[in-house]
């Protein structure tokens, strides 16, 4: 099995465990789920990157595909930020937790709130255009979809 399918398939895989425990209305659980997913998806469009020298051009003017600049961005700023006991407003992750009639939801907290990680200009501007105050899953989608137009 090639690098790039077994990453898709743990993409998908993480994609659907983090939706499955949304409604468990456990915090922990979809936030490790949404953690990995977003690992999945920096690894897949660096193996794209690496091995397709006309990747980024086509990534960037793609609606799906420009939006991972600001998954990077928002990726950057999940794992690169101290370690808090937190998937809370404020907490330093790129998505903020609420509740919603006992579920959980996930939004993409505004740029402002983010610190640290690496200067990233054209991350930024993807994050503030495309994903800061919306939900995570239609984020999800977007990439998913990119990447099956890529294969």
């Amino acid at each position: 099995m090639s690098g790039r399918i077994r990453l898709e398939r743990w993409l998908d895989e993480e994609v659907a465990a983090f939706r499955a425990a949304i409604p468990s209305g456990e915090e922990e659980r979809p936030l490790r789920h949404l953690c990995q997913a977003l690992g999945w998806v920096y690894a897949l469009d660096e193996l794209f990157q690496e091995s397709d020298a006309s990747y980024v051009s086509a990534r960037d003017v793609d609606t799906g595909g420009a939006i991972l600049r600001g998954v990077r961005f928002a990726r950057n700023r999940v794992f690169h930020q101290a370690i808090q006991p937190g998937h809370r407003q404020g907490s330093g992750f790129a998505f903020a937790l609420g509740s919603n009639f006992g579920g959980l939801w996930f939004m993409w907290k505004p740029v402002s709130d983010l610190t640290g990680g690496r200067p990233d200009a054209k991350g930024k501007a993807s994050y503030e255009a495309h994903m800061q105050g919306n939900d995570v899953g239609p984020t999800l989608d977007a990439v998913k979809d990119w990447f099956s137009k890529v294969r």
